[in-house]
């Protein structure tokens, strides 16, 4: 999250580092994979927006708010490496801009209840 909060964009050799760091060995050791670092990326945008919470507050007009969202998407790696099961059972992530413009088109509200079955 370090990355995202300097406005960095975090680069596949940098998540690659990170991981191998955390977890003691490399990708090609299967210490970890790439899903588990994609989703860890996922995971810090949830964090970073919970964090600066202003992003989503409402307080600005929807197309700032997806413009700011779009930024932070835009630092984060693209999820090029998929295992053949992901592929075969279709499990993509996502992106949090898309998931915002859903949001606001469904007219979703805190109180509601959501299945996103991605």
């Amino acid at each position: 999250m370090f990355l995202l909060e300097r406005g960095k964009t975090v680069a596949t050799t940098d998540l690659r580092q990170i991981m191998n760091k955390i977890f003691g060995g490399s990708d090609a050791e299967g210490a970890w994979l790439w899903k588990e670092a994609y989703e860890a990326t996922e995971i810090a945008q949830v964090l970073f927006l919970r964090k600066f919470r202003a992003i989503v507050s409402g307080i600005q007009s929807p197309q700032a708010t997806l413009a700011m969202l779009t930024k932070v998407a835009n630092l984060m790696p693209t999820h090029k490496r998929r295992s053949e099961e992901s592929q075969a059972r279709q499990q993509f992530s996502t992106p949090i801009p898309l998931a915002y413009v859903v949001s606001r088109a469904a007219g979703i509200i805190a109180a509601d209840v959501v299945l996103e079955p991605s």
